[in-house]
């Protein structure tokens, strides 16, 4: 199984991905649950698919990481 290189080997992206579907990550998927600090560390090791995902801090206090709108899951470009 092949996964993302910012998860350390495909079983911890497989316990991931069976957490995520209860929780539904949305369109940003696996980068939902990243931090600007871990973001950080995975940029300087090259291990970072998504570098240009931000953290805004919603209504509530929570920070989720939002991949830009071209990079998420099911974005389509209308021509």
């Amino acid at each position: 199984m092949s996964f993302p290189k910012c998860f350390d080997s495909s079983q911890q992206f497989r316990e991931w991905s069976q957490a995520a579907k209860r929780s539904d990550p949305g369109d940003s998927s696996y980068c939902t649950d990243c931090t600007a600090h871990y973001q950080m560390q995975m940029i300087d090791q090259e291990r970072c698919f998504h570098p240009g995902t931000t953290f805004p801090v919603g209504s509530r206090g929570g920070v989720d990481g939002r991949r830009p709108e071209e990079e998420r899951i099911g974005y389509e470009e209308v021509a």
